[in-house]
């Protein structure tokens, strides 16, 4: 049995104000479509963010991790630092380096070329354009 409303008549639910049968007008569209390229451009800015930040993680990482087998090294041989030394270890790492990155030890630190301090500003930080 059919509900009645107040006038005797069958209740009719898709006809509410709304989309209801007429659909979405094209400004409807055009506003919807809009709003997810935004929200899109947004998603992929931080995914590649992200990513980047994650490769510079491995990349300190592995500065860190051959900073100290390499320092290790030394002190099981008995021998200061020479850039010689340091070659012949880097050849016979198991640390891998990030792509393209080459790895030089300056003041007691492993540093990637890829991440030099030329990228900071004269406050030290990373400038903000």
């Amino acid at each position: 049995m059919k509900k009645l409303n107040k006038l005797n008549k069958p209740l009719s639910f898709s006809n509410q104000k709304g989309i209801g049968d007429r659909g979405l007008t094209l400004i409807e569209l055009l506003v919807v479509v809009t709003i997810m390229g935004v929200i899109a451009g947004i998603a992929v800015y931080s995914y590649v963010r992200i990513i980047e930040k994650t490769e510079e993680d491995v990349c300190d990482a592995n500065a860190l991790l051959l900073k100290r087998e390499y320092e290790r090294s030394l002190v099981l041989e008995n021998i200061d630092h020479s850039d010689v030394f340091f070659a012949s270890f880097l050849m016979g790492s198991s640390v891998e380096s990030c792509e393209g990155c080459e790895f030089t030890y300056e003041d007691g630190d492993v540093l990637c070329n890829k991440r030099t301090e030329g990228d900071k500003d004269e406050n030290g930080e990373v400038p903000f354009f």
